[in-house]
């Protein structure tokens, strides 16, 4: 059974499969493209295909006015991300605006129906997320929090897949502690993106290099999960630095100066259509 939620910007989550708040007969779920052909003697040749811009609409259907509220308290802090699970994979689309209609209660039903449109600033997307980390009791540990994507090769090496038609965002994240850290990308053999910072990254803190383009940073971390220090004056300005992982298979290493094996996430945002 389809499920759906929205996430505002205070990381704050709706439950919209609710009894007494359910979003029914959704629309716009799928995906729309823009293509114009120019004729070349009796065959047409195309010359423009996009995306066309998501608007997830449906019927809001609340017990009463509480209900309405309540959801109102949630999504009236935007930016918004807007989550469908129709089966196993959980698709997310960003939403900066959206609308929603206020209607009488229906006393024959006894409900408050209001539609409601979500409109999506980015493709549907999903995300994928893992990590290689080091753990001097056990050895070392391998978590997949998105199962069959994502293996390890060897010691600071992780095999990615991106399944989709476009390049995807990559947010890596190195743990202290780390000497000058570095990375690369591969495929088929070639450095596709690399990058390095001149910089100490000390136990408890965190590298984040995040290419989505809403963040785009290279920052330290403190213990706190609080930003701390702008790191991207001290990277590697010969370098791509920001990592963006392409159509199919690829390898990416990551590398530091010191004796301590390295231990880093990746999170990625593969884009649907």
């Amino acid at each position: 059974m389809r499920q759906f939620w929205v996430k505002n910007a205070k990381g704050q989550i709706f439950d919209m499969n609710r009894e007494d708040a359910f979003f029914g007969n959704p629309k716009g779920l799928g995906i729309d493209r823009d293509t114009k052909y120019e004729r070349v003697g009796y065959s047409y040749t195309e010359v423009e295909n996009e995306l066309e811009q998501s608007k997830p609409n449906g019927t809001m259907v609340f017990d009463g006015y509480e209900q309405y509220d309540e959801f109102l308290d949630i999504v009236k802090y935007t930016p918004l991300i807007f989550m469908y699970q129709p089966l196993d994979t959980m698709y997310y689309m960003d939403v900066n605006t959206f609308t929603i209609e206020k209607t009488e209660i229906d006393y024959k039903k006894v409900f408050l129906s209001c539609k409601v449109v979500f409109e999506g600033n980015s493709p549907w997307y999903i995300q994928k997320k893992a990590s290689v980390q080091s753990n001097e009791a056990e050895g070392k540990i391998y978590e997949y929090t998105y199962p069959y994507q994502y293996a390890e090769n060897s010691a600071g090496t992780m095999a990615l897949e991106n399944n989709s038609s476009k390049d995807a965002y990559c947010r890596l994240i190195i743990y202290g502690y780390a000497e000058d850290p570095s990375w690369n990308l591969k495929q088929d053999g070639e450095i596709l993106y690399s990058g390095a910072v001149s910089t100490t990254i000390h136990t408890g803190e965190i590298l984040v290099v995040d290419s989505d383009p809403t963040e785009y940073e290279i920052y330290r971390y403190d213990e706190s999960g609080a930003r701390s220090e702008d790191l991207y004056g001290s990277s590697d300005f010969d370098t791509e630095r920001f990592l963006y992982i392409p159509p199919g298979k690829s390898i990416l290493a990551v590398s530091h100066s010191g004796s301590d094996t390295i231990s880093f996430r990746v999170e990625v945002t593969e884009f649907v259509g």
